[in-house]
């Protein structure tokens, strides 16, 4: 009796979900701004690697490319010509273990070494006098895989643990986000 029961109200309920008319019409969604990119292929003679980011500040193209001295490749971005490597494999001051990300604030060049845990800040005159005004040590864990600035501090995403970390100015964890 229990089994013809179970079996009646599984089968109504089922007869009734899929009876059902009640279906969304689809809309596209309607973008304010559109915005048409045509890629252009530069030609350059300076042989580049694997690029891991690419940013654009100015007149210029920023990878994050080892060519076996520098981790950040400068080029031209109209011409294609090679300016400056930035982020110079070592150990000593102003060189980097392990660029992993840079970032721009208005003319500030940040760059994160990611074995180090550290965030140099450059000038806006980097490209000729390539010494950073500012270093910070960021506490959490020993290296983040993405770290990105802002006014008030940083957004760390840590290679293990939380989903994210959350450091002040100086670099002392705020908050984690497990």
């Amino acid at each position: 009796m229990k089994k013809k029961l179970l079996l009646s109200f599984t089968s109504i309920t089922l007869l009734i979900s899929c009876t059902s008319n009640t279906q969304e019409k689809y809309s596209e969604p309607k973008f304010k701004n559109i915005v048409t990119v045509s890629p252009v292929l530069i030609n350059t003679t300076k042989p580049v690697g694997d690029i891991y980011d690419i940013q654009v500040h100015k007149n210029y193209l920023f990878y994050i490319s080892f060519d076996g001295q520098n981790d950040i490749q400068v080029f031209n971005k109209t011409n294609g010509d090679f300016v400056a490597g930035l982020a110079p494999k070592g150990r000593g001051p102003g060189e980097y273990s392990m660029t992993v990300s840079f970032y721009f604030m208005g003319d500030t060049l940040c760059i994160y070494d990611r074995k180090l845990c550290v965030m140099n800040y450059y000038r806006n005159d980097f490209l000729t006098n390539y010494t950073p005004f500012k270093r910070t040590k960021l506490s959490g864990v020993n290296g983040f895989l993405q770290v990105v600035p802002y006014k008030r501090g940083f957004i760390s995403i840590p290679a293990i643990k939380s989903r994210f970390m959350v450091q002040d100015s100086i670099g002392n964890l705020i908050n984690t986000n497990s």
